[in-house]
């Protein structure tokens, strides 16, 4: 993964890893694809393969398969929620939203948008629960076969982790002491923020003002552009 957000722990509250890995929180995904050619194992960074036409692919063909990819993890989402779609509490989830996965380890993708079309290059928004990298970039892939072409990813950001956007975030640049333990307690205020009903997804942001105090101490303005994604270590991809 070539950039994302990041959630740590701490000395004891390591013990609630566990708590929050239960959650199944909804992740948000920035995938930027080629259409036309195929890595080694999928991978972002590795020698191509594959190569295929493209020329035939257009956004109307693309979003129309998003379209119908969306409809069969929608009925997946119910199953690895455990609930009957038939059912009537199947009714009173789906009125409220979609439902939480149950199942350990399941993968789900809850939407995905078109945000860019220039061909070969494409990109998605990606709200998925339960994947991996490789899922994700298998996913591209995938998109790619069905239109009757190849693809692969070129790019893999994660946006947001559940509650956690990149306003809730540190950069590089503002890792200190008096930082980090302002950005624990804003983490505390969004746990305690949380609904209590886990049968439905509904991860959104906390109220503007939370997000504000931690800004506002960094010495920063929200409109100021900056790369909430960069992790503060170098990493090496294959």
């Amino acid at each position: 993964m070539q950039c994302c957000i990041l959630v740590f722990a701490l000395n004891e509250e390591c013990e609630r890893i566990p708590e929050i890995l239960s959650h199944s929180w909804v992740n948000n995904y920035r995938l930027e694809g080629v259409f036309g050619r195929e890595t080694n194992k999928h991978k972002i960074k590795a020698r191509v393969t594959l190569k295929a036409d493209y020329d035939h692919v257009t956004r109307h063909k693309l979003e129309k398969l998003i379209t119908r990819v969306e409809s069969e993890y929608r009925r997946a989402a119910f199953q690895a929620a455990e609930v009957d779609i038939q059912s009537e509490e199947a009714f009173e989830i789906a009125r409220k939203g979609m439902p939480r996965a149950k199942l350990a380890g399941a993968q789900i993708v809850y939407g995905c948008k078109v945000k860019h079309f220039n061909l070969p290059f494409f990109a998605l928004q990606v709200q998925s629960v339960g994947e991996t990298d490789v899922f994700l970039r298998c996913f591209i892939h995938e998109i790619g076969v069905s239109l009757g072409t190849t693809a692969s990813c070129i790019r893999l950001q994660r946006r947001s982790l559940g509650p956690f956007h990149p306003d809730h975030a540190l950069l590089e640049k503002q890792i200190s002491l008096q930082n980090i333990i302002r950005n624990m307690e804003l983490c505390r205020r969004i746990m305690k923020s949380l609904k209590e009903d886990d049968e439905v997804i509904d991860e959104n942001s906390v109220p503007y003002e939370e997000v504000r105090s931690v800004i506002d101490g960094l010495d920063m303005q929200t409109d100021q552009e900056y790369d909430a994604m960069r992790p503060v270590w170098p990493r090496n991809y294959t």
